[in-house]
């Protein structure tokens, strides 16, 4: 092999050569330093970014029992209760709009059959309506749609004046005038997902759909609910619908409208789950279902094909009425 001799120039390019390739290990040192892992060979994986801070519900929650309103925090983790007059019989429950109106089913002053009281969340009295119905009896709380604009609420009634044949009904109006919109016969318990409308046949408990214009769009899949008050709810952009099942114990079943995927999202293996309502931001469901020895208020974390098992040590809301009944609501 031929030698060829290295000329001075021809070193110093080697040596700064050499000089830059060290700086560079260092500066690389120092960045992965802590991380751990790989030998000089394999590079280090990167850090996974930190997973943001779980969402705890907001807002406040609102239930009822015989003679009282809950009004649950969950800024101060505080209940307060009110008085919202006398109950019909049997009561409806209450619901609460996105402006934090919560509706409540009243006797009837004199000569009117039944009254529809709207408190603020302080146990106010905001305003309140007679309706004036021949021999009609609420059968739901009144429901708010996500714009604010409608209510909704069903009766048992007559089925006209020269019949009296009772039928149910659900009777929508506009808000806050209370000028009816529409009636729908053989239909009850309505709940609005977004600003359309389901309401529960009262034969066959399926559920129908009504859209924004109140025209009737047929069944909602085969999703039937149960026959208690309040055994329904969607989510504020009517994207998730929640419900009672039938089976025993009844559990709380899920529909996800944008994809039509269907799953179990709430169990217990003792007791009953009912009276179902989203959070505002549909990541809680609320519900009712056996305390200690009453029904209670329940919070538990909602997300697509994943189910709960109810735990009352985690999820019992804390300072609730007991034997609560009907619809809740949850104000944002």
């Amino acid at each position: 092999m031929q030698h060829h001799p290295v000329s001075l120039e021809q070193r110093r390019r080697a040596l700064l050569r050499l000089l830059a390739l060290g700086a560079g290990m260092g500066a690389g040192a120092g960045l992965l330093g802590g991380c751990g892992g790989g030998g000089a060979d394999s590079p280090a994986a990167p850090t996974p970014p930190s997973p943001p801070p779980p969402t705890g519900p907001s807002g406040a929650l609102v239930y009822r029992n015989s003679t009282a309103v809950g009004v649950y925090s969950f800024a101060t983790r505080s209940e307060r209760q009110f008085d919202p007059g006398s109950q019909p019989f049997p009561d409806p429950g209450v619901s609460a709009s996105a402006a934090g109106l919560v509706s409540t089913a009243r006797e009837g002053d004199a000569g009117s059959d039944f009254n529809l009281g709207f408190f603020r969340l302080d146990g106010t009295l905001a305003t309140s309506f007679s309706v004036a119905r021949d021999l009609a009896f609420q059968t739901s709380a009144v429901v708010f749609s996500a714009d604010g604009t409608r209510i909704a609420f069903s009766v048992d009634e007559p089925a006209s004046p020269s019949n009296s044949t009772r039928i149910a009904r659900t009777v929508v109006a506009t808000w806050p005038a209370g000028s009816i919109l529409a009636e729908i016969d053989l239909h009850e318990d309505p709940v609005w997902a977004g600003n359309e409308l389901l309401v529960r046949d009262a034969a066959t408990l399926r559920l129908r759909r009504f859209d924004t214009n109140l025209v009737d769009q047929g069944l909602l899949g085969t999703v039937q609910v149960g026959q208690q008050y309040g055994s329904c709810t969607a989510s504020a952009d009517g994207r998730f619908v929640a419900w009672q099942d039938n089976a025993s114990p009844r559990r709380i079943q899920a529909l996800d409208r944008s994809t039509g995927g269907s799953w179990t999202a709430v169990q217990d293996d003792v007791s009953d789950t009912r009276s179902p309502v989203f959070s505002p931001d549909a990541r809680h469901l609320a519900l009712l279902t056996r305390g200690v020895f009453f029904d209670v208020p329940h919070v538990l974390p909602f997300a697509t094909g994943s189910t709960v098992t109810v735990d009352s040590a985690v999820h019992e809301l804390g300072g609730a009425l007991t034997n609560c009944g009907g619809r809740i609501g949850w104000a944002p």
